[in-house]
């Protein structure tokens, strides 16, 4: 499948510096704080839109970077609660905290794209809503 120019199958990266709103691990999916201004990111809920990944570990009220996400993108992600399987491809889930999505659905927050075939938790997503792709923060 052809992608426009500019998009991570071509290996590129929207790298951010961003002020963490508390403590983030390295990997952290985060979201914007958009009330507090300064690139300030926190952990992900669900129902908002996603901002990316953390690329190393912030302590809370400093600054590190993201890597800000796009629509199209795809990760492989830990699934914290279901199993996943053959049958979950093309279906919906929600994101649970900042390290994982649950196959239970109520706010689309992800839909699942592929898996190794084996491994049942951890699958390929992608983020129906990143915030690169929408001027409303979800929450």
């Amino acid at each position: 499948m052809a992608k426009p120019h500019g998009t991570r199958a071509l290996g590129e990266r929207h790298v951010k510096l961003v002020l963490a709103g508390s403590a983030l691990a390295k990997g952290d999916l985060v979201q914007s704080t958009e009330a507090t201004g300064s690139n300030t990111v926190d952990n992900a809920a669900t129902n908002v839109g996603v901002f990316g990944f953390t690329l190393e570990a912030i302590s809370s009220a400093a600054s590190g970077l993201a890597d800000r996400i796009s629509p199209g993108d795809q990760f492989w992600v830990k699934v914290s609660s279901g199993t996943v399987a053959a049958t979950l491809m093309g279906k919906y889930g929600d994101i649970v905290d900042e390290l994982s999505v649950t196959t239970t659905n109520s706010n689309n927050d992800c839909r699942f794209m592929g898996w190794d075939g084996v491994t049942t938790d951890f699958a390929i997503v992608e983020f129906g809503t990143p915030e690169s792709a929408t001027t409303t923060i979800l929450a």
